[in-house]
């Protein structure tokens, strides 16, 4: 099997066991990105040589004992990674290098993980799928006459294509869950100020949080756990959006153990069924019935269910996004849009965007 192929939970074993080591495993996934990523648009920027040294630097400084050490990972291009272009999908921002990074990013860092690039996404975060004038479309790797959702559909493309174990993402409309559906992996969109470093305080309505993408449910869980950067076992909530202590353990310790019999809710409603004519297409109605018949055959509940209508929620939705557009300050140039507080964000960021 090669290094690729297997889960990011398994590569983090052999890290651990020493059998290969963080500059391989970066070297692996960066020959594997230079032969695919052309085709896919799963990158738009690639470091490989600042990855090389920073997967040095994890095996000369940083404790195996971190959750995500060796493991490579990339950085969505919505955010400010010090150093390396950020392009935020829109050509107002060509030539854009930060000289300083978003708490995500450093919490990655200080977590272990070894970044190879900056993922794909759309102008600012804003539509639902991964293409712009830009960059090239980030294209599904199942089909690439298909699209990969978005917004964080370049970090989708990027492990479901073998490019990445995992991404990080950030979801306020979808953005991790629609790339995630649509290419096939497990998105999570955590409830507000479950990651510190993207707990929705900044964002319009709270919208915006940041997420993991794998194939796996323990992958996903393994990522979350090091965005979510417990110190000493307690999470550093910055804001009073959760509770000050956290004792449930580690999320990749539930999603492994995974035991029990779940009651599992099913619909096919929307919340958008007042405002769009929304059909569903043949293909998908028989792989949804496909997985409720093997939930049901493995003993899990089933129940049907569906969403009440509400004739509010689209234009209520549609102002938030509507807003968020309106925030980008690109007639002000870029140089004006960068100043943050220690845990905010540009306001011109796709953090601030409700599908980002």
């Amino acid at each position: 099997m090669e290094l690729h192929e297997m889960t990011a939970l398994a590569l983090w074993q052999e890290l651990q066991a020493g059998r290969v080591s963080p500059r391989e495993l970066a070297s692996h996934y960066l020959d594997r990105i230079e032969r695919l990523n052309p085709q896919l648009g799963a990158f738009v920027t690639v470091t490989r040589e600042r990855a090389l040294e920073r997967a040095d630097e994890v095996s000369a400084r940083v404790p195996k004992t971190a959750p995500l050490w060796g493991l490579p990972s990339g950085d969505k291009d919505l955010w400010l990674r010090a150093g390396v272009p950020a392009g935020f999908g829109s050509r107002v921002m060509a030539g854009f290098v930060p000289d300083r990074s978003d708490e995500i990013v450093e919490t990655l860092d200080a977590a272990g993980a070894v970044s190879l690039g900056k993922t794909n996404a759309p102008e600012f975060g804003l539509p639902a799928y991964t293409e712009s004038l830009a960059a090239p479309p980030a294209r599904n790797p199942w089909n690439p006459e298909l699209g990969a959702g978005g917004s964080s559909g370049g970090a989708a493309v990027a492990v479901a294509s073998g490019m990445l174990p995992f991404a990080p993402g950030s979801d306020g409309g979808g953005s991790v869950r629609i790339p995630a559906a649509a290419c096939g992996l497990v998105g999570l969109k955590p409830s507000r100020g479950l990651v510190p470093a993207g707990s929705g305080i900044d964002s319009l309505a709270g919208l915006v949080v940041a997420g993991p993408l794998a194939r796996t449910t323990a992958d996903a869980a393994l990522l979350l756990d090091g965005m979510i950067a417990k110190a000493g076992g307690r999470i550093d909530h910055h804001f009073t959006l959760r509770a000050p202590y956290d004792d449930d353990g580690p999320f990749l310790g539930t999603a492994i153990r995974g035991e029990g019999r779940f009651q599992l809710g099913v619909m096919t409603t929307s919340a958008w069924d007042d405002a769009y004519d929304i059909v569903v297409s043949p293909e998908a109605r028989s792989a949804l019935d496909a997985a409720v018949e093997a939930f049901a055959a493995m003993g899990h509940g089933i129940e049907e269910t569906a969403l009440a209508p509400d004739p509010t929620y689209a234009p209520a939705f549609r102002t938030i996004w509507q807003a968020g557009a309106a925030r980008i300050p690109a007639e002000g140039r870029r140089s004006t849009c960068w100043s943050r507080s220690r845990h905010g964000s540009c306001s011109a960021a796709g953090a601030s965007s409700p599908a980002s």
